[in-house]
């Protein structure tokens, strides 16, 4: 199953802590302002696969620019 996580207290955003890319970024930074976690699960809810998305109406030239606001909202 594949869900959107957009908020503290769902439990899959746990699994953050094993970020091997970008484990410096908090959690609520990753699920506020235009940003979301996704992740895909198996048929006992545990994590397969998860990525972070910021959504931004420009081009990030680096990950600073993840700071930045943006005016694009998330999909329903």
């Amino acid at each position: 199953m594949f869900q959107f996580i957009t908020d503290l207290s769902h439990t899959l955003l746990s699994f953050i802590k094993d970020d091997p890319v970008r484990p410096e970024i908090s959690k609520d930074f990753r699920v506020s302002d235009g940003r979301v976690v996704a992740a895909l699960t198996d048929e006992e809810q545990n994590p397969e696969a998860m990525v972070c998305v910021s959504f931004h109406d420009f081009v990030l030239e680096d990950v600073e620019g993840l700071r930045k606001p943006s005016t694009v909202l998330i999909p329903e």
